[in-house]
């Protein structure tokens, strides 16, 4: 038996919303789409099929859609539906809209940490464009542990979090001099492969300097006679 498809009015679908416990917002650009608010970032999207007249639209756009969003950039992030990928206009459309969203919400609450960082990112790709460019002033990443695992991970397309980001904040700072000087750290670990206290101090001097300090006395020191024992 064919399903039976209703008319769903604002007031009724904004009645819903209001049994949902949460706050939830309208965009004001479009007439039927709607926000249930996770979080100050982060919400689940339902596009209402409500038109401008404040009645559903036709049978043909009978179906609801839900993801989950941004509030802020209002992109989709997440639209992996669970049981169903879209939701239609039937008698039983609440509890069919209500299993969406609880749907949602479990998906925002198992990554809560992924979400809420990448809910602002209008641009995933240029986001990871100008990073990598960062990156790429400074000599062989690969060998350094800290600038390796960011890197990693943006190129496999993650976010980064905010410590990560502090030490990219570092190295997009450096001076020519302070990239040059991190060649020279790179030519000595090249030459002092089988060197444990330098190695150990080039690794030391990398990870002091994405924190932003400076170097303790005695390492500049060892550094200073490393480099003139190796030539670099």
């Amino acid at each position: 038996m064919p399903a039976t498809y209703v008319e769903i009015s604002r007031d009724e679908f904004e009645e819903w919303l209001n049994t949902l416990g949460k706050r939830w917002s309208r965009d004001t650009r479009t007439a039927g789409i709607y926000y249930v608010h996770l979080s100050d970032r982060v919400g689940v999207k339902i596009s209402s099929s409500i038109g401008s007249r404040d009645s559903a639209m036709g049978r043909a756009n009978a179906s609801i859609d839900i993801v989950l969003a941004s509030l802020i950039t209002h992109r989709t992030l997440n639209r992996v539906g669970g049981e169903q990928s879209r939701y239609h206009r039937t008698q039983k459309w609440r509890d069919n809209l209500r299993r969406g969203v609880l749907h949602f919400e479990q998906v925002y609450s198992a990554a809560r940490d992924f979400y809420e960082k990448i809910a602002p990112i209008a641009d995933r790709e240029k986001y990871k464009t100008e990073r990598l460019q960062i990156l790429s002033r400074i000599p062989d990443v690969s060998d350094d542990d800290v600038l390796a695992h960011i890197h990693k991970r943006l190129v496999q397309g993650g976010v980064l979090d905010d410590p990560q980001e502090a030490v990219l904040r570092v190295a997009a700072n450096l001076n020519d001099d302070q990239v040059k000087f991190l060649g020279r750290l790179e030519k000595l670990r090249q030459r002092a492969m089988r060197d444990p206290q330098t190695l150990g101090d080039i690794t030391s001097t990398r990870r002091t300097i994405w924190t932003g300090r400076t170097l303790a006395p005695d390492l500049r020191k060892r550094l200073h006679e490393a480099l003139q024992k190796y030539g670099v």
